[in-house]
């Protein structure tokens, strides 16, 4: 039963077609309509009309007796005084002389679910709407979680609904589907700040048996936003026409009335769209794709296109695919080869910090070990090689070795920084030519790079603590020698001065004595030397004398 139906049950009219209902999407109004049932009017017609109405909605009842002052009933007060009044007028009333008038007003909830009374009127009252109008209606009243609720109150109601739109007499349930789809990248729609809206808010996921004044115009919408999402350049100006701009193998540039666009073309745009924007990765190759075939099935001063413009998008993308794989695969490769060139530096990075560390300590040991083969060489007394010049020089070299250290922390810092900005750079230079996401897909979400910069952080504090490991050991083994010497040197010269005449009187007796030992073997010699001599002279005569 219609709202009409029921009013004309509580209120009699005199005749039913003067009972006019206008519906909008926050009210309604029933205009001025007399009644024959005046005198009949009791607290249980009241509370009868009150039951029509939805207990989020409010409602006034305005009954007007001739020229009298209406009697207001609403849902605000008991109703107590307005009936007292009724009843004087009902008490006086002459139906040869006053006309009875009705006037009801309902005034809607709109911040969850909106009540539809009579649908067929909404329908009536979408029809006299603008593409403006409704897309502001629209938004000032879809709730937080972008959608837009209509609670059909009529038993035998056939339901439809968009992802975030629904006609329904059980919507409860309904749960809007939002997808995030980023327009404004490829596009420049001028009102997105006002209507901020894609085609899956308007695209009919279910449809009723018969079209409506409803369907009719989300299917217009859904195609507008269908554009708006495809084309280069478009805007909705105030008096609802669509502007359009595209560029591809040709240009074309227009601008048509919303409410006459024919929706034939609606599916295959709708097609379209839900191809360019299915994968974030492609959205540029595709967008210009369709804009290349767009432009050559369309028409002068129309929008219209042929279904098969869709499957020739498809077959151009797959050609496109097959003569860029190759382009594609060398990119990869690069990026790959950029990549391996920084694990490679991460190797030669680290390999030069423990090179640092091996030429200080070769530097050192080689300094340490040279003044110990110079003692032993020279025959001195290999007990005393710290002298104090050997000590001064020993720390002086560790000292470097420290600096040398601090250098080559440092320089193995600035190394990783230009790493990270090598990296960075890898990354930005391919953005042109590959999607962001492929771009960390290739380079598996930074995790290589990660990997290297742990390694060579790792790598470098377990040298680094070798390093000092190693410089405080020579540290301490200098100074240990240094004052084991020093203190030797010192007990030495604090010994007992008779210990020292003694020696020096071994020293002076064993000199003499060597002194007359060379002087007898000096004798002997001499000796012999002239036995030798006289000898031979003998020898000499006696062979003579023969």
């Amino acid at each position: 039963m219609t709202l009409k139906n029921k009013i004309s049950q509580i209120f009699v009219p005199t005749n039913s077609s003067s009972i006019i209902i206008e519906e909008k999407f926050s009210s309604i109004l029933i205009s001025d309509f007399e009644i024959l049932n005046f005198t009949e009017i009791n607290k249980d017609t009241i509370n009868a009309l009150k039951d029509l109405i939805k207990k989020d909605d409010s409602f006034s009842l305005f009954i007007k007796v001739g020229n009298q002052d209406a009697i207001l009933f609403d849902n605000s007060n008991d109703f107590e005084e307005s009936f007292e009044k009724l009843q004087v007028e009902q008490n006086d009333f002459d139906s040869d002389v006053d006309a009875i008038k009705i006037q009801i007003e309902v005034n809607k909830d709109t911040t969850r679910i909106i009540n539809i009374y009579d649908f067929q009127n909404f329908t009536s009252f979408w029809e006299t709407l603008s593409a403006n109008e409704i897309l502001s209606l629209i938004n000032g009243n879809k709730r937080n979680d972008n959608s837009l609720v209509f609670y059909i109150i009529e038993p035998e109601f056939e339901e439809f609904y968009s992802n975030n739109i629904m006609f329904s007499n059980t919507p409860d349930n309904f749960i809007p589907i939002n997808k995030t789809i980023k327009i404004s990248d490829n596009c420049h729609f001028n009102n997105y700040s006002s209507i901020p809206f894609n085609p899956d808010f308007f695209e009919l996921r279910k449809r009723p048996t018969n079209n409506n004044s409803i369907t009719e115009w989300l299917d217009k919408l859904s195609l507008v936003f269908s554009i708006t999402s495809l084309f280069d350049i478009t805007s909705i100006d105030e008096e609802s026409n669509l502007y359009y701009k595209l560029n591809g193998y040709k240009s074309f540039e227009n601008k048509l009335r919303i409410s006459d666009l024919s929706t034939s073309s609606k599916h295959t745009y709708y097609k379209i769209f839900e191809w360019v924007y299915s994968e974030s990765s492609h959205i540029s190759d595709k967008i210009g794709l369709a804009r290349n075939i767009l432009s050559l099935s369309l028409g002068v001063g129309s929008i219209e296109i042929k279904e098969n413009v869709y499957y020739s998008i498809q077959s151009g993308y797959q050609t496109y695919l097959k003569e860029n794989i190759k382009n594609y695969i060398e990119i990869r490769g690069k990026i790959t080869d950029e990549l391996s060139w920084i694990s490679q530096k991460s190797g030669e990075i680290i390999k030069e910090y423990v090179g640092a560390y091996e030429k200080s300590m070769f530097v050192f040991l080689s300094f340490f070990i040279s003044v110990f083969l110079f003692k032993f060489l020279k025959g001195g007394d290999v007990n005393n090689i710290f002298t104090i010049d050997a000590t001064v020089f020993s720390f002086s070299f560790l000292i470097l070795s420290i600096v040398f250290l601090f250098y080559s922390h440092n320089k193995i810092k600035n190394e990783v920084a230009r790493l990270k900005r090598k990296y960075s750079n890898l990354k930005n230079r391919y953005l042109d030519l590959l999607n962001k996401d492929d771009i960390d897909k290739i380079l598996d979400g930074d995790k290589e790079f990660e990997y290297e910069k742990e390694y060579i952080n790792n790598r470098k504090n377990k040298n680094t603590v070798l390093w000092i490991v190693t410089i405080s050991v020579l540290l301490l083994t200098v100074i240990g020698l240094s004052f084991y010497e020093n203190y030797s040197q010192t007990v030495k010269n604090n010994a007992p001065h008779n210990s020292s005449s003694n020696s020096d009187s071994i020293k002076i007796d064993s000199t003499i004595i060597n002194k007359k030992v060379k002087t007898l073997n000096d004798s002997l010699v001499h000796k012999s030397k002239s036995q030798t001599k006289k000898q031979v002279t003998n020898n000499k005569a006696h062979k003579k004398a023969f």
